[in-house]
């Protein structure tokens, strides 16, 4: 990550070197993984004519506007683009099984109950968790750093913050929702894929690999501390 910061002591720089660790190689997984189902769903939404449309395409279609911005965002302040893509882009196949036994779950107990469509909603509803986990994700890097290093955090790391598209994604889906039966999908399969998922997204499971991949196909760069200068 390449962006100037002001800071107020040693204690500072020791947080901020943290916190940009934990959102370079952590945060940004995260968010890789919950925009690519996002997109996916967003795709898968728009080709069915019944459902998108009114609100719930204003609100897909802004979802979408929002995260291509983050995205903008974050590549514009990395040091190494080429890494950075190869990085976060490699968590994509390394969560695939996860997160499709996840979308499975959810789509297998929609159709035991019926629900038509029910591939589409278990896209939508899949990114919509992914969304969240990436915006807490988010959040407890920040509180993490907080009690870590007991001081403020420099305003550094926002283009990371993927609360307003989990937002927006999020009313969306209540109105893509609405005229379905309510379905519980809080079952077995849905819970046991879930939590494998958030434990290997926040505890870091992929980041060895994806950053083997960065390494080989960007072995020159080494430069990613942060610099303090005077």
């Amino acid at each position: 990550m390449k962006k100037r910061v002001i800071v107020h002591g040693d204690k500072e720089v020791q947080a901020l070197r943290y916190a940009a660790n934990c959102m370079d190689f952590g945060v940004s997984l995260s968010l890789t993984v919950a925009f690519n189902e996002m997109t996916t769903a967003y795709i898968t939404l728009r080709d069915n004519k019944r459902a998108f449309r009114h609100k719930v395409k204003q609100l897909a279609n802004l979802a979408d506007k929002q995260s291509e911005i983050i995205i903008t965002k974050i590549m514009s302040v990395m040091q190494n683009k080429k890494f950075y893509d190869v990085y976060s882009d490699n968590v994509i196949d390394l969560a695939n099984n996860d997160i499709s036994q996840f979308r499975n779950g959810i789509k297998n107990t929609l159709e035991q109950h019926g629900i038509h469509d029910a591939a589409m909603l278990a896209q939508c509803e899949t990114a919509r968790v992914l969304l969240k986990i990436a915006a807490e994700h988010f959040k407890s890097v920040l509180e993490q750093t907080k009690e870590k290093y007991k001081c403020r955090i420099p305003y550094a790391f926002e283009e990371f913050n993927c609360e307003n598209v989990f937002a927006t994604w999020d009313a969306m889906c209540e109105l893509l929702y609405e005229g379905h039966e309510t379905v519980n999908l809080n079952v077995e399969s849905c819970n046991d894929a879930f939590a494998n998922v958030v434990s290997k997204l926040i505890n870091g499971t992929y980041i060895d690999e994806c950053f083997k991949f960065a390494q080989a196909e960007c072995p020159d760069f080494t430069d990613n501390d942060i610099k303090v200068i005077d």
